[in-house]
């Protein structure tokens, strides 16, 4: 007759998330940590990656970024990062990119590394106005041009976008990822009868940032 006593000790699971600044779903980039974002933990009962049952907790990340789950059994688990509002997930350590990453614990050992990287959306737009004393600058009282067509090109000048005004001069392209962009006013031409003014005389909130053409430089955004 034998009594033998099997032994284990606890583990733990740790990673971080961060703001892919320029949304190119690579964790290896030294982006910035995102805090107060919330990470929950799963059992994965049968280790086949799915889990089993309600979350068994949840934590949130420190200003580092950091999160931890310790003191935890040998096992199976699933990580889940819930995104914080204005962000959309690019990437995990564990592809495909959902926001889950099956996680591993043996006796003893902390599983480190369990990151994720999310993106907030760039917009682009602001406003087409009549410059009615030719000063190149917005002034007070200067109407905006309804129903211009206003066209967002990439870095090599391809169109990936089209709106146009509204009745006030507005215009925006929203939920765009980081990159570079032009803005091209107009479709080959500005709008009948118009032709540019004076561009990038001023601060760039009040003056007017197409060329002859309509198309403004080129920003990267991130």
């Amino acid at each position: 007759l034998t009594r033998d006593a099997g032994l284990l000790r606890l583990g733990g699971i740790t990673g971080q998330v961060r703001e892919d600044l320029d949304s190119d779903g690579d964790l290896g980039d030294a982006d910035p940590p995102i805090g107060s974002v919330t990470i929950r933990l799963f059992p994965d009962a049968n280790c086949d990656q799915v889990a089993d049952g309600p979350a068994i907790t949840s934590t949130i990340t420190t200003s580092s970024g950091n999160y931890a789950f310790v003191n935890l059994r040998p096992g199976c688990y699933i990580i889940e990062e819930v995104d914080p509002t204005g962000f959309t997930s690019t990437g995990d350590t564990a592809p495909p990119n959902n926001n889950l990453i099956p996680v591993s614990v043996i006796s003893g050992q902390n599983s480190p590394g369990n990151d994720f990287i999310d993106t907030r959306p760039v917009i682009i737009g602001d406003f087409v106005w009549e410059d009615l004393n030719g000063n190149g600058l917005q002034d007070i009282g200067e109407p905006g041009i309804p129903n211009v067509t206003v066209r967002l090109l990439d870095a090599v000048d391809t169109v990936v976008g089209t709106t146009t005004t509204s009745g006030t001069g507005a215009y925006a392209f929203s939920g765009l990822s980081a990159g570079t962009y032009s803005v091209l006013f107009g479709l080959t031409t500005l709008p009948a009868g118009f032709v540019a003014t004076s561009p990038t005389v001023g601060p760039d909130n009040l003056d007017s940032d197409g060329d002859a053409s309509g198309q403004t430089r080129q920003i990267t955004l991130t």
